[in-house]
């Protein structure tokens, strides 16, 4: 009895699904155009009353608990029917509505939620989705839409696999078919939200993360529904937040989308998210996620041209997204940036280890021509100095290396925050070098000169030619910065800021802003330190004998006329043969004795640390002479040009004499134009300003000096005796050492053999 009742539910089945494709066959032939529609809807009205009996079959089986026969009934339509082996689409399409009718026919049965029963109808209705015809795919996903609606939560254990059809059918080229998906996808998010412990939140999570690449913008913003749902479930956000690193460069590529409705969504969706993160930190991976935002921006930026910061990114990608809007990349970069300073300002002592990578950022979009972008970029950048315990905790080198390739911006707004960050990094590791010395750590390797990236010199030189004072301004104050860390330091500034004034490039530099840059580093360094450590890096050029005696020219003129260099001229000038001086005046001043020993010490001091640099130029070190009034050591250096091996660069001497004359004229030697009124009291200067005039051959210099002595009245060069014998003595106190005249000889005699040896 029981096998004739299945036979005959069998043969029944049969004949309905019989009937629905042989009625449509039966048509096909002789449909014409303007029937089509009316014959697909009078098709599918016969496919729906075959669902209607097998819903009416399955019931009156459960009612008998017959769930072998309903499972062998499933299979059958699976395999004969629904699979793609049936060959035929009216088949295939009457199949997947019978199988939906089998999960309609026991829903709120115990059965509809058995995993066996899932796994035996969903799979080839999902497989049906797949398939080329568009008309199998709508019905299909008809079909699977009544299946998920029955056998709600247990269908929630395939929603991986439901997901993919739809993350696949979304995009889906016939609008039905799009529709169809989207009705689907509202059941499954509705179905999420009300049973969400039945969710696989875990692999949903993986998967989602592998369809963040797409470019579609229909299948885009599915994506960001889904993450959406995910955020707003109990408990999901948590791990959803910490699948962010991940998710975030998507929907960032996503705020770039030419679909407006993609756009909002998606600027939507992260400010939620960036709220979230900040409320609390603690859930989020902060390192991961800035190491993710920052390589997000590496890859989508274009590095200036012509700019050091190319270096600060390698694989730049642009313009690969055929969905892209290019106003959209500038409002992601913009959303990018104020990520990063939410992670700052909500967890800086986690970054310290992203130091460089935010600042690398940060000098990235300050290196835009976009004013908006530079806002941005000095936000970010006021953050990070603002956060001390980021500092803190990162590697002061590696920031070191990425100021120093900011220093070399096309934007004046990116390299001044470059030079400030170099200025303060130093800085701060001065101060970490000098506590590790007071608690009695060895610190030999550990100075501030050793610490610095060999790029940042040639990159402070370069950003002294800058047209902007601002950035010439804070390029000195590095230098001062790294001249602060002892001797070795502010050698290596110093021979970078002679480097600047090499070649026909650094000549213009030297004539238009080399008096600015060495008063400013006076300034922060002190003069006598500055102007010392300048003439003994120009005495040991041997190289390039011009270059070496157009520094030492430059510096004494510096020297000379600079307003900012006063103090170092007075200190030079306190000569006992200066005008006014008397012995009077030193016998009344014996208390002070000690006082002007110490002062005429470090005068002597910085005089001799002075001429070996100044030696390199005749024209240098007879202004410098004169300047301090060591009257006999210039008239001896003018006597010393005379003769050999001196005498065999004559005409070039001849030149820089014709110099002294004319700077002889200056207001800085005015009082002593005015000591050749008593001129038996400087005798040395008398015979220092003629041999000067016999040696000039009778040209314009000749006569400006010819002219000045002649002012001088005959009697007033007639001294007595007594008077004489004054002078003398008064000159003997002179601090004159003969060893300044033979360095003055030493170096030019090296310096007329080096260019003999570069002329052969």
């Amino acid at each position: 009895m029981v096998t004739t009742t299945l036979s005959f539910h069998f043969n029944f089945l049969q004949n309905i699904l019989a009937w629905v494709v042989a009625g449509s066959l039966a048509y096909y032939f002789y449909i014409r155009p303007e029937q089509e529609k009316a014959q697909e809807q009078e098709t599918y009205e016969r496919r729906k009353l075959a669902a209607l009996e097998v819903e009416t079959l399955i019931q009156n089986l459960a009612k008998q608990d017959q769930f072998a026969r309903i499972y062998l009934i499933v299979d059958t339509l699976a395999t004969n029917y629904a699979s793609p082996s049936s060959g035929n689409a009216n088949a295939r399409k009457g199949g997947c509505l019978c199988l939906a009718a089998v999960a309609v026919a026991l829903a709120g049965h115990p059965e509809s939620q058995s995993p066996e029963f899932i796994s035996k109808v969903t799979p080839p209705v999902l497989l049906a989705c797949t398939d080329p015809d568009s008309r199998i795919r709508y019905y299909a996903l008809e079909a699977l839409y009544n299946i998920s609606k029955s056998t709600r939560p247990a269908i929630l254990a395939c929603s991986e696999k439901i997901f993919d059809v739809l993350f696949r059918l979304c995009s889906d080229p016939d609008r039905s078919v799009q529709n169809a998906a989207s009705i689907l996808d509202e059941l499954m998010k509705t179905s999420i939200g009300t049973d969400a412990p039945n969710f696989p939140l875990d692999a949903f999570l993986t998967k989602l993360v592998d369809c963040m690449a797409v470019d579609s913008s229909p299948q885009r913003l599915f994506l960001l529904g889904w993450i959406s749902l995910i955020d707003g479930l109990p408990r999901a956000d948590v791990r959803l937040l910490r699948t962010l690193p991940q998710l975030l460069p998507g929907m960032l590529d996503f705020l770039a989308d030419a679909a407006p409705e993609v756009q909002s969504a998606a600027s939507k969706l992260l400010h939620q998210l960036m709220m979230d993160t900040e409320e609390d930190p603690g859930r989020v991976d902060v390192t991961a996620l800035c190491v993710a935002l920052t390589e997000w921006l590496a890859a989508n930026e274009s590095p200036p041209s012509s700019s050091s910061l190319g270096d600060l990114y390698s694989d730049v990608r642009l313009g690969n997204d055929t969905n892209t809007d290019s106003s959209g990349i500038a409002a992601s970069r913009g959303v990018a940036i104020a990520w990063l300073r939410a992670l700052v300002s909500a967890a800086p002592s986690e970054l310290g280890n992203q130091a460089a990578s935010l600042l690398k950022a940060c000098l990235r979009c300050l290196d835009t021509s976009n004013p908006e972008m530079q806002s941005l970029g000095n936000e970010l950048n006021e953050e990070l100095l603002q956060e001390h315990s980021l500092i803190d905790n990162a590697d002061i080198s590696e920031l070191l290396t990425t100021a120093a390739q900011g220093i070399g911006a096309m934007q004046e707004s990116a390299r001044l925050a470059a030079l400030r960050w170099t200025a303060l990094l130093l800085q701060k590791s001065r101060k970490s070098i000098t506590s590790t010395e007071i608690n009695g750590e060895s610190s030999t390797q550990s100075s501030v000169s050793h610490m610095l990236d060999p790029n940042i010199l040639p990159a402070l030189c370069d950003a002294l030619s800058s047209p902007s004072d601002r950035v010439v301004h804070e390029a000195v104050a590095v230098l001062a910065a790294i001249s602060g860390s002892g001797e070795e330091g502010c050698r290596k500034a110093l021979a970078s800021v002679l480097g600047c004034f090499r070649g026909a490039p650094g000549a213009k530099l030297l004539q238009r802003r080399g008096s600015a840059i060495v008063d400013r580093l006076c300034q922060r360094m002190g003069a006598q330190r500055v102007l010392s450590t300048l003439s003994n890096l120009i005495s040991e050029e041997e190289s390039d004998v011009d270059f070496s005696r157009l520094m030492a020219q430059a510096v004494a003129l510096m020297l000379l006329t600079s307003p900012e260099l006063e103090e170092a001229r007075a200190l030079l000038s306190q000569t006992s043969c200066s005008l006014g001086s008397s012995p009077s005046f030193e016998e009344n001043s014996k208390k002070n004795n000690k006082k002007k020993k110490n002062k005429a010490d470090t005068r002597a001091e910085f005089l001799y640390s002075l001429f070996p640099g100044l030696s390199c130029s005749i024209s240098a070190a007879l202004s410098i002479a004169f300047l301090a009034g060591a009257y006999p050591l210039a008239a001896d250096i003018i006597v010393k040009l005379t003769e050999q091996p001196l005498i065999s660069d004559m005409s070039a001497s001849v030149v820089e004499l014709g110099q002294v004359v004319s700077l002889l004229e200056a207001p800085v030697f005015a009082g002593l134009r005015l000591q050749l009124l008593s001129p038996h009291r400087c005798p040395g200067l008398l015979r220092a300003l003629h041999s000067l005039l016999l040696v000039l051959p009778q040209g314009e210099a000749f006569r400006m000096l010819k002219q000045r002595l002649e002012c001088i009245p005959a009697e007033r060069c007639i001294a007595k005796g007594d008077e004489l014998k004054d002078t003398i003595g008064r000159e003997e106190e002179q601090r004159y050492d003969n060893k300044l005249l033979a360095i003055f000889v030493d170096v030019q005699t090296r310096k007329l053999a080096s260019s003999t040896n570069n002329g052969a």
